[in-house]
């Protein structure tokens, strides 16, 4: 059963990335540092935290590869 709307629906959920893109992780991690509630103020500081982890490890690796194309 189900309308062809539906299963196309079902199908597509599967494959879609609603990831935000960095740009927009900042915008929404902004937003939370100037909100009024200590727990998404928390929750961003976290957050800036592990950028920076995910951030530095892919200049490592960059930096790796660099070496190894030389």
């Amino acid at each position: 059963g189900g309308s062809m709307i539906e299963t196309t629906t079902k199908k597509l959920i599967g494959v879609l990335d609603f990831t935000p893109t960095w740009t927009v992780a900042a915008q929404i991690i902004s937003m939370a540092i100037t909100s009024e509630s200590d727990e998404a103020r928390n929750l961003a500081a976290k957050e800036v935290e592990r950028m920076g982890s995910i951030i530095d490890e892919l200049s490592a690796t960059i930096e790796r590869l660099k070496e190894v194309a030389a």
